[in-house]
């Protein structure tokens, strides 16, 4: 080893050379150091220009539109909204806010249902086992809803805009005469859209009451002589649920292709349970307030992912059953005998003059 004089603090001592050799500065050392440092700078410039990119309402709508174009769009989204009250407890909030942010959370839903081209909207908003809870709770949801309704009647722009029909689903005997009163003005309102999208908001509602009513329906026009009960099947009995023709439905209308939940849960808690037969489930661990309209897009990707066994299993359903077209394109009145058909447009004109009525 060759030792190379040098002067330290006056005294000359020897180093080795391999050693002074590596404190010299290496071109090829600095260069591969200054490429890392650019990859770097780069990737930090992608992700501020990403996180500017997703609080871009533009951008956010572009790609909710370009999702037709990478498979299909379910016609038919129902959505669970859960987590408001766990956001405002995890937010050091009153539970109030987090319903607030809910129905705020439940607009912005609605636009990004728009963007992406789908047609029917249903959300859970209110469960009729939601009565079990705290009375103030339930009180300070009933006046929240007021609020709410009465901004569709006052600021119903995007309502108007969009001509998204407006209907409310469930025992709505539950709720106050005042709440009861603006939803039935705002469904009056609304009632002319056959044209455009529609927002179904469940509302002291489950699934089994839903089929119960429907039950109930159908008996009371056996009782009448308007069917009889040879004419009872699963058409007749989907046409006089809640979210049938009968009951005002669109002429032609859908089951949800999309049954989406947040929060984490897996379970549907007695939410259409006629409808969701063949629903694609979709379980977000996203806290309903919290979700995201990326959180929505990468939720349409996986529908668009399994959408193809989900139709093997309807065909093979309407194959085994010998059923025509109520689970592919909804209950309509084209397959059904006249005295039927009659019975049915007689309700439903009976339902859109109680809505002309309250309006």
């Amino acid at each position: 080893m060759v030792l190379v004089p040098a002067d330290v603090g006056g005294c000359q001592q020897s180093v080795p050379s391999n050693l002074a050799d590596a404190m010299t500065p290496n071109s090829e050392v600095w260069e591969r150091c200054e490429q890392v440092l650019a990859l770097l700078l780069c990737i930090g410039v992608l992700l501020l220009a990403w996180r500017k990119a997703r609080r871009s309402t533009l951008v956010t709508r572009s790609v909710l539109r370009a999702l037709r174009h990478g498979g299909p769009i379910p016609r038919h989204v129902a959505i669970i909204m859960d987590g408001n009250r766990r956001w405002a407890r995890r937010s050091k909030l009153a539970v109030r806010e987090g319903h607030l942010r809910g129905g705020e959370k439940l607009t912005e839903s609605l636009q990004w249902c728009l963007d992406a081209n789908v047609s029917i909207v249903t959300v859970y908003a209110f469960s009729l086992e939601n009565f079990k809870r705290p009375p103030d709770e339930v009180r300070e949801i009933m006046r929240l809803c007021e609020e709410k309704f009465g901004e569709m009647l006052e600021q119903s722009d995007m309502i108007a805009r969009n001509r998204v029909r407006v209907r409310v689903l469930g025992d709505l005997t539950r709720v106050s005469p005042s709440l009861r009163t603006l939803m039935h003005r705002v469904m009056a309102r609304t009632a002319g859209f056959d044209d455009g999208p529609v927002l179904n908001i469940c509302f002291a509602y489950t699934g089994r009451f839903d089929i119960a009513s429907g039950v109930s329906r159908v008996v009371g026009m056996c009782d009448e002589g308007r069917l009889r009960p040879e004419d009872i099947s699963e058409h007749t009995l989907a046409m006089c649920m809640s979210s049938g023709f009968s009951a005002g439905g669109a002429p032609v209308t859908c089951y949800p292709e999309l049954l989406i939940r947040t929060s984490g849960e897996t379970r549907i808690s007695d939410f259409l349970l006629w409808d969701g037969c063949f629903s694609v489930l979709a379980f977000s661990n996203v806290l309903w307030p919290e979700l995201t309209a990326w959180d929505f897009v990468f939720l349409i990707l996986g529908y668009q992912a399994r959408e193809r066994a989900r139709t093997a299993a309807v065909m093979k359903y309407r194959e085994e059953e010998g059923v025509s077209t109520i689970l592919e394109h909804g209950w309509g009145l084209s397959t059904c005998k006249d005295h039927v058909r009659k019975a049915m447009e007689h309700i439903r004109s009976e339902y859109f003059s109680t809505m002309r009525n309250l309006d």
